[in-house]
């Protein structure tokens, strides 16, 4: 079957549409910001009860290209991520008190890339009240995992489906 000039030209028009139309809709996050706090909320109650200050962080990005924007940001200059900021600040309180803190989002690479900011910011600290629960889609790294106890903080993993 051949197709004429202008046919042609519609042609190539759909099929490039239809391939940016399946290229945004892989890159979409399949959950929403307001479902990921659902669910870290409910995770942190799953989680067993003990007398500390629990803070839930939802680490959330729209697409995969922000969330690997993100987790280059971080990578490059922790010092200027305010999520990292946020989880060193929060990860020091674990050096006298109790803390619980509820980490997920859909992203691995850029969950890993954060907590290790903020383990890495407290470095030379033992921070034996600090409980970190990642909540993600994959398990925490050998790295993630040596990072946590070389603090004496206490890392668990829960999936996110």
């Amino acid at each position: 079957m051949r197709i004429d000039r202008p046919n042609r030209a519609v042609f190539v028009v759909l099929l490039v549409g239809c391939l940016l139309v399946g290229l945004l809709a892989g890159c979409a996050t399949k959950m929403t910001a307001p479902e990921l706090n659902g669910r870290l909320k409910r995770e942190s109650q799953a989680v067993a009860q003990r007398q500390a200050i629990r803070r839930i962080i939802p680490v959330h990005a729209q697409t995969k290209m922000e969330a690997w924007i993100l987790r280059t940001e971080a990578k490059t200059s922790p010092e200027a991520s305010p999520i990292s900021l946020q989880l060193a600040d929060g990860f020091r309180l674990g050096q006298r008190r109790r803390v619980d803190y509820v980490v997920g989002g859909p992203f691995p690479d850029l969950l890993e890339q954060l907590v290790l900011n903020g383990l890495h910011m407290n470095e030379g600290r033992a921070l034996p009240g600090l409980r970190i629960v990642l909540v993600s889609p994959a398990a925490p790294t050998p790295g993630l995992r040596q990072a946590a106890s070389a603090r004496r903080a206490r890392l668990e993993h829960r999936l996110l489906d």
